[in-house]
């Protein structure tokens, strides 16, 4: 759940693209492109920032039901010391044989 801007970079500009070029006559494409045309900065920077806030939203989203989803398994971390343990004692006891 780190930050991976490149990643986010790659999906906002892509979101951007999509919602730019599919001919609509309303939502945030519209809006876009319609700003893109009138040559209106402030409506496009607009619309991206919305796209973006809507990609962080959903990214946000899709980790929070991926953490619930999958919080049977156990973490790495927790293994590796469940292992270590097992050893010291599977150890301990061929020693005490």
């Amino acid at each position: 759940m780190g930050a991976r801007p490149a990643r986010d970079l790659t999906a906002l500009v892509l979101a951007v693209w999509f919602l730019a070029a599919v001919p609509t006559d309303r939502g945030l494409g519209f809006y876009i492109n319609n700003a893109r045309a009138m040559a209106d900065p402030v409506g496009l920077f607009t619309g991206v920032t919305l796209v973006t806030l809507l990609v962080l939203a959903i990214d946000a989203m899709l980790e929070r039901l991926q953490a619930r989803s999958l919080a049977w398994r156990p973490r790495a971390r927790d293994v590796g010391v469940w292992r270590a343990t097992w050893r010291r004692g599977a150890s301990a006891t061929a020693g005490d044989r």
